[in-house]
């Protein structure tokens, strides 16, 4: 059995749309910048030639960002609404991909493995404070002003089951491996509370793709022990599907008066995703 134990740098874009007959109206920007996640893997022996491999990773930092644009005047191309919010918090970021993995003999001492595995991403914000320019129509970004307190939280999933290849060949003193995974099943949920505004927004998409390459280099430390370099760059396609927005309390919007537990259902929500990752890993074989 292999044990790793990691420390990774990430970072990461989320993006939230909202489409009005494919007019963007909105788009929201949530950004992990240099981000550490501490992670462990385990492989477990199956046979000679397979095994199955744990892997969880969680993050032990939470800068963040968020930006926030709209599209309110027609005829116009450039935002007309814009918020910011640099105290922006990332309370979860965590990874867990469990696969199984049948090594194969291959010519030029290239050793080939094929994957199958399951891939889960989670992730919460909460976006504070902040700085606005907005505009009053026929005003353009005519309007600033700040914000104070908590104005949106979000989480969002991204469950992928995915195939993979893996190629490694030995280049002494190192040890170098191609990895590329690929799902044409990712299973995507959101969820985003706006407090200043009472209300919840659950969304439901289309399934997407996933495309996820990295690169590793191994330098063995001692017969049992390796040092791993690896980089990683992973891709979620965007795509489309439905919101729900339940109100929490009474309010206003646009002159219109609305009840708290009111509920309304949307089409236009857009999501996708992007992360690259780099760092170091501690590997001890058993």
């Amino acid at each position: 059995m292999n044990t790793e134990l990691s420390i990774k740098s990430i970072n990461s874009k989320s993006y939230e749309y909202v489409y009005y007959n494919e007019h963007k109206l909105s788009e929201l920007i949530w950004k992990a910048d240099n981000v550490r996640l501490l992670g462990i893997q385990f492989d477990y022996l199956i046979s000679k030639d397979s095994f199955f491999q744990f892997t969880y990773k969680h993050n032990i930092s939470n800068d963040a960002y968020m930006d926030d644009y709209d599209w309110l005047i027609e005829n116009r191309s450039d935002w007309s609404d814009w918020s910011t919010h640099p105290n922006t918090v990332l309370d979860k970021y965590a990874i867990l991909d469990l696969s199984v993995h049948q090594k194969f003999k291959s010519k030029f001492n290239i050793e080939t493995t094929l994957l199958l595995g399951y891939k889960n991403i989670e992730k919460s914000f909460r976006a504070y404070d902040g700085s606005y320019i907005y505009s009053s129509n026929p005003g353009f970004r005519d309007e600033y002003g700040t914000f104070s307190g908590l104005g949106i939280s979000y989480e969002e999933s991204f469950q992928s089951f995915y195939i993979g290849v893996s190629l490694k060949k030995k280049i002494s003193p190192f040890i170098v491996r191609g990895i590329l995974k690929y799902s044409p099943i990712v299973i995507v949920t959101n969820e985003d509370n706006h407090h200043f505004r009472y209300f919840v927004n659950n969304n439901e998409f289309d399934t997407t793709t996933m495309t996820d390459i990295g690169i590793e280099v191994e330098y063995p430390l001692e017969k049992n022990i390796s040092i791993v370099y690896n980089y990683q760059n992973v891709q979620y396609k965007k795509t489309k599907g439905i919101t729900t927005r339940t109100y929490y309390k009474d309010t206003i919007e646009n002159t219109t008066s609305i009840n708290a537990g009111s509920v309304f259902v949307y089409s236009g929500a857009g999501i996708s995703n992007s992360y690259s990752s780099s760092g170091l890993a501690l590997v001890v074989k058993f």
